[in-house]
């Protein structure tokens, strides 16, 4: 298994907090449980299916992006779906909150072709945590796990 790392840190290895945990720090410990969880539903010697989501801001490569998670997922010895999904910052296409992209990569879990979704970063998910938190329960229902890989990096949030 490849170490883990906190988001917030992209260069060293995550320290945990003294005292009560945050809502962020209660969703991550969530979400990495939830992640444990879905690899350890997949039968022995399967292929592990992922696509990869990005949310791309006014002058970002989204398609470097997305070509850095696929090599991410292919060198995690996990199989990148030909599709991929993606959306973008810019509020003169969409109305602010929208996710057309995570919708979509989302109904492709609903249909059982995903056993992951490779995506940058927690900033690329939806932003209040109430409805992060749903959507993180929703597909750990499903035994679906999100991680995070910098595309600068050769290492992920598991």
């Amino acid at each position: 298994m490849l170490d883990e790392i906190d988001f917030d840190w992209t260069y060293h290895p995550p320290t945990r907090r003294s005292g009560r945990a945050g809502v962020e720090d209660r969703l991550e410990a969530l979400r990495q449980d939830l992640f444990e969880a879905a690899l350890a539903s997949i039968r022995p010697r399967r292929i592990i299916r992922v696509s990869t989501y990005v949310l791309a801001g006014p002058g970002s490569d989204a398609e470097a992006a997305h070509h850095q998670l696929r090599q991410f997922a292919t060198s995690s010895k996990w199989r990148p779906t030909s599709r991929f999904f993606t959306d973008h910052t810019d509020v003169r296409l969409l109305p602010a909150g929208t996710r057309p992209g995570f919708d979509q990569v989302c109904d492709h879990v609903g249909l059982g072709l995903l056993d992951g979704i490779l995506t940058t970063s927690r900033q690329a998910l939806p932003a209040t945590t109430t409805v992060y938190e749903d959507y993180l329960r929703w597909l750990g229902r499903r035994q679906i796990f999100v991680a995070y890989a910098q595309p600068t990096s050769t290492e992920a949030v598991l």
